[in-house]
């Protein structure tokens, strides 16, 4: 169930390992996943007899992410998420073992969906595994890339310092891009710079970034951001 929320704030929570993961989703997935997460009563630990399964209404989904179809998208959204892994990192390494999102318990109804994180994710969402970082859903719902949305709880993770620095294989790793634009050139403009841009236009960060070289290799980026306590609910 939903915690009554007095503020109309709806909270996304993620284990910073979830954030910095490896996974692909669409961006109508990713959304389902932070809409879905926002329902979680993080008063209740996870059990494996009491899984996490959510109803969502397409009225839900409209009032999120306006589209001309909210509940074909939810629907498709949902049965695309079924198939969709995690690749979580551990350290320097990557840990090779992987989970699903959600159980095979989907229902449709005329107007909703419902759907079951597995026990393994949940306890990623339910302040079971070390460190959290949180946001209000209303910051990012005007973000139209995955990318964007990804480098957004990425810096989240570092709003009490205003400054990331990652390797540029980390954050090809979480953000899916390992293989995407081998060359640096083609990363920056067509990954970095575009979400940097969306991020900065359509959030509540306002966000810069300096490259770091080894010799003439972009080995490592600076991201720095400072926060407004809002997004503007007009900007689009």
């Amino acid at each position: 169930m939903m915690l009554p929320n007095t503020t109309n704030q709806q909270m996304v929570y993620q284990d910073n390992q979830l954030i910095e993961a490896c996974y692909h989703l669409t961006l109508n997935e990713k959304r389902l996943v932070l809409l879905a997460i926002t329902k979680i009563d993080r008063s209740q630990k996870p059990r494996a007899d009491l899984p996490n399964r959510f109803v969502i209404t397409a009225s839900e989904w409209a009032e999120a992410y306006p589209q001309k179809n909210p509940y074909m998208e939810l629907k498709r959204a949902v049965a695309e998420l079924y198939e969709r892994s995690i690749q979580l990192r551990a350290g320097n390494g990557i840990k090779r073992g992987r989970m699903r999102w959600i159980t095979s318990e989907l229902e449709y109804e005329d107007s909703s969906v419902s759907l079951t994180f597995t026990h393994e994710v949940s306890l990623y969402l339910q302040g079971m595994v070390e460190s959290f970082t949180k946001f209000d859903l209303v910051n990012i719902k005007a973000l139209t890339s995955t990318y964007s949305i990804r480098l957004y709880e990425l810096l989240k993770q570092w709003s009490s310092t205003g400054m990331r620095l990652e390797t540029i294989d980390n954050l090809r790793f979480s953000l899916n891009a390992v293989d995407a634009y081998p060359r640096w050139a083609d990363f920056n403009r067509y990954v970095i710079k575009k979400a940097v841009l969306e991020v900065t236009e359509k959030t509540n960060l306002k966000v810069k970034y300096e490259t770091i070289k080894k010799g003439r290799e972009v080995t490592a980026i600076k991201f720095y951001f400072v926060e407004e306590k809002q997004v503007d609910m007009f900007k689009t």
